[in-house]
């Protein structure tokens, strides 16, 4: 097999590179990063074509005044301008696969190659992520906060239709597609993995129970409904860490805890410093309103912490009730409440919950594991094994 990968921005497309380079059929991957970012998962530097104008401006755009922000949305722009970079250097291949929102033109020309085509959506349906978020954005009074631009929606609900297969993370995420009356055996589930050289379990320097966030605090991540919950418990002996990025439409809600010497947050920090953070932790939070499957859930597993997560976050596939945590029915502060008390009460049940997701991930859920599963399915893409009903 000849694969080509098109990625607009990092998400796992490095790991998945890594897989099918080890596995020999990597023909390309195309990427808005530098060569030597890939130094570590390509060893063949000819396989790479690299735009980084898109990360340089997104990151400056990012830094930008909010009322700037507000008033232009780059994401069409940016979008486009990497998938016309992408359609003029593709080339010939068995399977391509392209990142959702960013594929439209290359996808079209792998198909006139004769290519089998994968969209990789790391998310739900963009409606229905499009749809909640404005929903809660509404419910919190928060105006002029960005959502999925228009005409991304509309590139992306065309990739999902031309693309022969829709990849997602998660059962959670594959019903959303379903829901859109989107074929079924047209989606394809498969987890991603974690590296366990990179994660693993440390000893913890101090008593204090801490709660850990990671990823960017936000409305999407149910950020704010993890604060408010533990600002009513007021545990003593307790703290509640958030590592990442805060985004601007969280800010009102966080002037409520400015005095709360509890909660502390933390930038964003490389994964080989990350690890330290979820060693320091008791139990992993996670209450997002809509994702697919985000990796920090597998590293915090892998770092023997017991999840509490939401359904809607995709870790209903990695978490068994009570056995490695809890996966919340309804995203509610009473719900999280009432977990993270069981966990603080239950400290020795805590800790074994924390070891059998330790164990789960060492067996079934290493990028090895991740990167057996996808060659198998791209395999069985080409010989038709799986195959679409054409309407």
């Amino acid at each position: 097999m000849k694969i080509c990968i098109s990625s607009g921005g990092k998400f796992h497309s490095f790991y998945l590179a890594h897989q099918i380079n080890k596995h020999g059929h990597l023909s390309q991957i195309i990427t808005t990063y530098p060569k030597f970012f890939l130094n570590k998962y390509v060893n063949d530097i000819s396989l790479i074509n690299s735009f980084y104008f898109k990360e340089i401006y997104q990151r400056f755009f990012f830094r930008l005044p909010t009322f700037i922000k507000n008033i232009y949305n780059p994401q069409f722009f940016l979008s486009e301008i990497f998938d016309k970079f992408a359609e003029k250097r593709l080339k010939e291949c068995d399977i391509f696969i392209g990142w959702s929102s960013f594929s439209e033109r290359t996808l079209l020309k792998a198909k006139n190659f004769g290519a089998k085509t994968v969209i990789e959506r790391g998310s739900t349906h963009i409606l229905f992520q499009n749809n909640i978020l404005k929903l809660e954005y509404e419910k919190n009074n928060i105006k002029n906060e960005v959502l999925p631009h228009p005409r991304i929606i509309e590139k992306e609900l065309r990739e999902y239709d031309s693309a022969d297969f829709i990849m997602v993370p998660s059962t959670f995420a594959k019903r959303t597609f379903i829901d859109q009356k989107i074929e079924q055996n047209k989606i394809l589930n498969i987890p991603y993995g974690v590296d366990l050289h990179e994660f693993y379990p440390q000893k913890k320097i101090d008593s204090k129970f801490r709660i850990i966030f990671c990823g960017s605090v936000s409305i999407r991540k149910g950020s704010h409904y993890l604060i408010r919950a533990f600002q009513e418990l007021n545990l003593k002996n307790a703290e509640l860490w958030f590592v990442g990025d805060i985004q601007s439409c969280i800010k009102s809600i966080l002037k409520v805890i400015l005095f709360n010497p509890d909660i502390k947050f933390f930038k964003p920090v490389p994964q080989k410093k990350l690890r330290w953070f979820y060693n320091q932790s008791n139990v992993f939070v996670l209450p997002s309103l809509e994702e697919g499957m985000p990796t920090v859930l597998l590293q915090a597993m892998a770092c023997s912490l017991p999840i509490i997560c939401s359904k809607n976050s995709g870790g209903g596939d990695l978490i068994s009730s009570r056995e490695g945590g809890f996966v919340l029915d309804s995203i509610s502060i009473e719900e999280i409440k009432k977990k993270i008390l069981y966990m603080y009460e239950n400290i020795e049940n805590t800790k074994i919950m924390g070891k059998n997701n330790l164990r789960k991930v060492q067996k079934n859920y290493t990028w090895d594991n991740y990167g057996s599963n996808i060659i198998s399915t791209y395999k069985k893409i080409i010989s038709e094994k799986l195959y679409i009903r054409k309407l």
